[in-house]
């Protein structure tokens, strides 16, 4: 039932109860033993069985806690690793903002983005060169730029002036600007 270390001084018992009971000791060896009541649950009543002065002294300093209890009264690192991870996941969930985005482009907020600045148009030129009849003759560019006096898109401009005016068989724009 136990064996003692001779260089040490130290008793290590091992007790059968409903499961193996190891025991070391400094203080108190296996001798002598007592009787204590063990309750059997083949039989269903309690009977007298052997007991270690070694397993007397740990149940009296225990109070008597079996193996199961003993292990829930010393704190469990997994359990409170798993509280505190529990506990961050509620106070993450509670904070952030619940509201399920929708699929798709984003709307544009106007907190979030700057305001487009508007282009800056060629400035007018001065009234000598823009009035004087002088090689004002249209040119055809690549590129569709919005006319200076309406909202359409001309592919004309000025090569004098460097301005996009619109010259078509109802709306005559070049020749509206060039005069007084």
């Amino acid at each position: 039932m136990g064996r003692v270390e001779t260089n040490s001084g130290i008793v290590a018992t091992k007790w059968l109860d409903n499961k193996g009971v190891c025991i070391a000791s400094s203080f108190v060896g296996a001798e002598p033993s007592g009787n204590c009541k063990h309750w059997d649950s083949m039989l269903k009543k309690h009977i007298d069985v052997d007991r270690l002065l070694c397993i007397a002294e740990c149940n009296k300093i225990t109070g008597g806690v079996d193996l199961t209890s003993y292990g829930s009264a010393w704190p469990n690192p997994q359990k409170e690793l798993l509280d505190f991870k529990s506990k961050i996941a509620i106070y993450l969930f509670s904070t952030s903002d619940a509201t399920p985005r929708s699929r798709g482009r984003p709307l544009r907020d106007q907190d979030c983005c700057t305001p487009k600045r508007p282009k800056l148009a060629k400035p007018k030129p001065y009234d000598s060169v823009h009035y004087d009849g002088i090689q004002h003759w249209p040119e055809a560019v690549a590129d569709k730029k919005q006319c200076r006096l309406c909202s359409a898109y001309a592919r004309i401009q000025c090569s004098k002036c460097q301005i996009s005016l619109c010259l078509v068989q109802k709306r005559n724009r070049f020749k509206i600007f060039h005069t007084q």
